[in-house]
This record gives C-alpha cells, structure tokens and sequence, in this order.
C-alpha cells in the first residue's frame, strides 16, 4: 500500500520511533530493579520474614542509596506498640504493606498495588529505580498540610507513612482509625 505524499513524514517519523523503541530500556531497567530479601533486613522479626516470604515479597532498593531501605518502624496509629511498614514487590508491582503491632495477622494495604516501572526515572545519565517509604512524622504532616494544623491533637502522637521518588514528590498515607488518609508530601 502507497502512502499519500501528506502522511509520509508521519511515516518516517512512526518508524524512526519503532526503530528506537525506548520502551524497551525502561522494561530492562525494570527488570534490573534490586529486591531483596526480607531476611535482609535485622529489624523484621523472624515472623514477618516468614509471612513476606510466603507472600513472595522482595523489598526494591533505590540505587540512589547504598543504606538498605523501604522498611520502616514507627506507631502509626493510637495503639501505644510499634508498627511495620514494608514496601513489598512482586511479579512487577508494588505496595506498601502496613503490619499492626507487628503482627503478621493484623495486616493493613497503605497503597495500592503500582508497575514498578512507573517508580523509574532518569538519572546520572540512566535509568533508576527510586521509590522509597519513610516515617512521617506529626510535624511533617502539618508541615505539608497546613489544613490539618488545627486537628494537630487528632495525629500528634502517632506518625503516617511517606511514599514516593527519592527527594522528589511523594504522598503521605496517615491512618484515621478506619482508612488511610492520602496527605501531600513532597512536591
């Protein structure tokens, strides 16, 4: 089939860009993403280890640090005990998991499940994984939601958990007791 004279540049165009096809260095960094084990990590207690790993959890690593990441500790809710977050990924997605008092049966989805190719960026010339968890802690929280300053007393004593790129923008997920809130974080 001829093409009209019109449209040939479109072609040209359309094919250089098949040719170059960058979507499939963005599936091989994919690929590449460091998980690791949860027995990686001394503080998970041996029973959550065991539960991640029969989930088939791995925890993915930023190459933006060299410091194991992506599980965090911290009281979450009203309850006076440490909690556990845990970024988890498998088959190419990821979530943040949440674990009440440490329990392996008190379970808690903070995020929904995302493509781990969504959490890729350009950086120092290529591409890496950067999605991290951390605490976040009740002055963050007002610190990027002023709005919330005047419930202060309603999450002073307890912290929410901060999800997105490395040093770039993210969003916080604060427990109300029923569901998880999703707050501003970085911009």
């Amino acid at each position: 089939m001829k093409l009209p004279t019109s449209l040939c540049p479109l072609a040209v165009l359309l094919s250089n860009t098949a040719l170059a096809d960058p979507g499939n260095e963005w599936l091989e960094a994919k690929s590449k993403v460091l998980r690791v084990a949860p027995e990686a990590f001394d503080s998970l207690p041996n029973h959550l280890v065991k539960h991640l790993k029969l989930l088939e959890c791995l925890i993915p690593q930023s190459q933006k640090t060299t410091v194991p990441h992506n599980v965090i500790a911290a009281r979450l809710d009203e309850d006076a005990t440490q909690d556990i977050a845990v970024l988890c990924s498998r088959n190419g997605k990821s979530a943040v998991l949440v674990f009440w008092s440490a329990d392996a049966t008190r379970q808690s989805l903070a995020t929904e499940w995302s493509d781990d190719l969504n959490w890729l960026q350009t950086g120092d010339g290529r591409i890496e994984y950067s999605r991290a968890i951390s605490v976040a802690n009740s002055e963050r929280i007002i610190e990027k939601n002023p709005d919330l300053a005047d419930k202060t007393h309603q999450y002073s004593d307890y912290a929410g958990v901060e999800d997105g790129f490395m040093g770039k923008a993210s969003q916080i997920y604060l427990w109300n007791g029923k569901s998880w809130l999703s707050l501003r974080g970085a911009d």
